[in-house]
């Protein structure tokens, strides 16, 4: 008999699908965010629940922003959350902009190609085009940019980054 893998976040009609299939002898696994912090839950499920850590700490991240004025995150890690978050979003621009530090990479590979084996496994050059695109959609999400450097604001700003919502803040201050 085939069994079905159910999937959806929170607690859907009460878990009444997940039960539904259970009782029918056609659940196979019930994926899910926070069914084990749940007070009420159908306890026949335990055995099935197989929890999505990454839908869970979005579930989280989710009402946690929701319920702020202005969310700040740092680059590389807010391209899910700004698009979740509908208020002020800030970015503090850790790296120079993704796309340019993948040409310092490949330029420097092309001077000195002994230096392929090490800066091949860079995370800009090992990302595919969507990880890649993702970064590059941060800084143009987030309504204020905050950077380390004036080098970092001039890689924004050579990608398209309005200069006036990017404030050099250097380490240290």
């Amino acid at each position: 008999m085939n069994k079905c893998v159910l999937v959806h976040s929170g607690n859907r009609d009460g878990y009444q699908v997940a039960l539904a299939l259970k009782q029918a002898g056609l659940l196979k696994y019930l994926i899910t965010d926070d069914f084990f912090l749940r007070k009420i839950r159908p306890q026949e499920l335990n055995p099935f629940v197989r929890i999505s850590y990454l839908a869970f700490i979005f579930s989280l991240l989710n009402r946690v922003v929701k319920s702020g004025n202005f969310l700040v995150s740092y680059s590389y890690y807010s391209e899910p959350l700004f698009t979740l978050y509908k208020k002020k979003k800030i970015l503090f621009q850790l790296h120079p902009h993704p796309l340019s530090v993948r040409n310092i990479f490949e330029n420097e590979i092309k001077l000195n190609p002994v230096s392929k084996k090490s800066l091949g496994e860079e995370h800009e050059l090992l990302l595919l085009p969507g990880e890649l695109n993702k970064l590059i959609e941060e800084p143009t999400n987030a309504d204020h940019i905050i950077v380390a450097s004036t080098f970092t604001k001039k890689t924004l700003v050579e990608n398209g980054i309005e200069p006036d919502k990017i404030k050099v803040v250097p380490y240290g201050v």
